[in-house]
């Protein structure tokens, strides 16, 4: 496995240069709006930052965000990362300066097991005190900065961005005469999102005043996670608790096996490592929402693209996954029409 931190500060000198520790000691890259590895620095490329960030905020002022020291967390298997994915990062740490927040990026490659994955990646961040949120960021997953920033300002303990799933869904009857690619995207792609209980009457989503949805089940592939969910967690499951036996693994007495597999006892449904952590969150009492205003990208074969907002208006049946057979009740729709441009 290789690790490394990649971590850029607003507050940069603008030709110094200095190399960020392997061993995962934040410490600031002296490119403006740079990242930092353990080979060196290089500067950050404007691939088209989005304008008018500020207004697509309605929960925490922006203020807040020089407070928050989130750790973007990618772990990937392959050891590389997809385009869609690279360019948002460098535009997330463009971006970012104005509001004077430090941004790093911790990747995790050649874990063959992303349950194990996903559990070092956490001990990993609940080592240094100084981060608040740990965000996942898929390396498959784009995103346009407004779109992390909103999952930190939400100020839920865990939040989410959903993205479409790399599959086309041809509806069975075809196509309508005249539908264009955008409209077939909005009334045909599928999410990674699921609520509802297999013993309830009918499966509610509410759309709040701020764009999210409460829901059961969230992706990790965007996901932001308040410290304080951890320190529940730790508290709740002590049963948990694990010593790593790979070679060169961190000593830490941070590793819990949050992310795992599981078959849910009523369905039968098996649970990837993402749905179970929400199950374990949920058991103690805890929500998971899910932004329903910032579309994402997700790369395959091609890079497919979703615009979730819509989808919820076309047919939440569609967009949001339940047990089979539940009727759907959906309020708020007025809350999509804020949709950023």
């Amino acid at each position: 496995m290789a690790e490394a931190l990649l971590y850029a500060h607003p507050r940069m000198g603008p030709h110094e240069f200095a190399p960020v520790s392997h061993r995962l000691q934040p410490r600031a890259c002296p490119v403006p709006g740079g990242v930092g590895s353990a080979s060196g620095c290089f500067p950050a490329i404007d691939c088209g930052r989005s304008p008018n960030i500020e207004d697509t905020f309605v929960m925490l002022d922006v203020s807040h965000l020089k407070h928050f020291r989130p750790l973007i967390v990618t772990p990937t298997h392959s050891h590389s990362v997809f385009v869609n994915y690279f360019q948002s990062v460098l535009n997330l740490i463009n971006d970012v300066r104005q509001f004077e927040m430090p941004v790093c990026v911790y990747t995790l490659a050649g874990e063959s097991l992303i349950t194990r994955a996903r559990n070092r990646c956490v001990a990993t961040f609940l080592d240094d005190p100084a981060w608040t949120h740990l965000v996942w960021v898929d390396a498959d997953i784009g995103f346009r900065t407004e779109a992390l920033l909103r999952l930190l300002l939400s100020d839920r303990d865990i939040a989410a961005g959903i993205y479409p799933l790399k599959v086309d869904q041809w509806p069975a009857e075809g196509l309508t005469v005249g539908m264009n690619y955008r409209e077939f995207v909005d009334r045909c792609a599928r999410y990674t999102v699921n609520t509802g209980h297999s013993d309830d009457a009918v499966v509610r989503v509410d759309v709040d005043e701020d764009g999210f949805v409460q829901v059961r089940e969230a992706p990790t592939g965007f996901m932001c996670i308040k410290r304080g969910v951890f320190d529940r967690m730790k508290v709740a499951y002590p049963e948990l608790s694990y010593v790593p036996d790979g070679i060169g693994e961190i000593a830490s007495h941070n590793f819990f096996n949050f992310f795992d597999t599981s078959v849910d006892p009523t369905t039968k449904r098996f649970l990837s490592e993402d749905y179970h952590f929400c199950r374990l969150w949920e058991a103690i009492g805890g929500t998971i929402h899910v932004d329903a205003l910032s579309d994402l990208t997700h790369h395959g074969y091609k890079t497919y693209t979703g615009n979730f907002a819509e989808s919820l208006k076309h047919s939440v049946a569609h967009a949001i996954g339940a047990p089979t057979g539940l009727r759907y009740e959906m309020s708020g729709l007025h809350h999509l029409e804020r949709i950023p441009a």
